[in-house]
C-alpha cells in the first residue's frame, strides 16, 4: 500500500468542522439528523469517538467541493 496516495485521516470535532463550513453546530446537527427539515443526506456521517464525536476532515472536504460544484454549474 502507497502510504502517500492515502488522504490523511484527520477527525474534527463538530464545532471546528461548523467553523469550517461556517454554519453554526446546531445547523450542522440538523444536516446530521434523517427527521430534521434540512437533513442532507449526503453530508458525510459522524465518526464515534468514545462518548462524542466528530467527522473525517477529507469527507467534509469533498463534500464541501461538491457543493461548491453544484452551485457553479447552476
Amino acid at each position: 500500500m502507497n502510504i502517500a496516495a492515502t488522504p490523511h485521516k484527520r477527525i474534527i470535532r463538530r464545532r471546528a468542522c461548523a467553523a469550517k463550513l461556517g454554519v453554526c453546530e446546531s445547523t450542522l446537527q440538523k444536516w446530521t439528523y434523517p427527521k430534521s427539515p434540512i437533513y442532507k443526506p449526503d453530508f458525510p456521517t459522524k465518526v464515534k469517538l468514545g462518548r462524542t464525536s466528530g467527522f473525517f476532515e477529507h469527507e467534509v472536504d469533498v463534500w464541501l467541493e461538491r457543493q461548491a460544484a453544484k452551485t457553479r454549474r447552476a
